[in-house]
């Protein structure tokens, strides 16, 4: 609750091991990486958007340290939903730069093939969310968005 007021990215990482970490961030981002790749394998992080920065779901960003960095789970939340992914070993992990290069590429694609068949919304806010459901089914990892309570 208290992380979704903030003007900057905030993270909240909890190791396999159970070592909790919080890292503040600047407006638009939070590195967290300084925690180690062996303690962010299998982690668990959980991040804000602020308000005037969200597109109400993960950025290709996002994915990128997901992936690279082999989390177990990213959550993010912003002034209107929680969204989340869990990896498991069925999920197709890939290098930061191939992921960030389907996100623009691929997932943009058949999101445009989506509204132009009338599957998808064409609604700016939704983009982030309908490409992450589109490559969630590609790499095998579960997504869902929530509305906050």
């Amino acid at each position: 609750k208290e992380m979704v007021k903030l003007d900057h990215e905030t993270a909240i990482i909890i190791t396999k091991e159970g070592k909790v970490f919080s890292v503040v961030g600047e407006e638009g981002s939070v590195y967290f990486r300084n925690v180690g790749n062996d303690a962010l394998n299998g982690a668990t992080v959980t991040h804000n958007h602020p308000a005037k920065l969200t597109r109400y779901s993960f950025s290709k960003f996002d994915l990128g340290e997901l992936m690279d960095l082999r989390l177990k789970r990213i959550r993010g939340i912003d002034n209107k939903f929680i969204y989340e992914i869990v990896t498991d070993e069925n999920t197709k992990f890939v290098d930061y730069q191939v992921i960030v290069h389907e996100y623009e590429n691929s997932g943009r694609m058949k999101l445009l093939e989506k509204r132009f068949k009338g599957e998808a919304t064409v609604d700016d806010d939704e983009e982030f969310h309908e490409i992450n459901k589109i490559l969630a089914g590609i790499y095998n990892y579960r997504y869902r968005r929530m509305p906050r309570e």
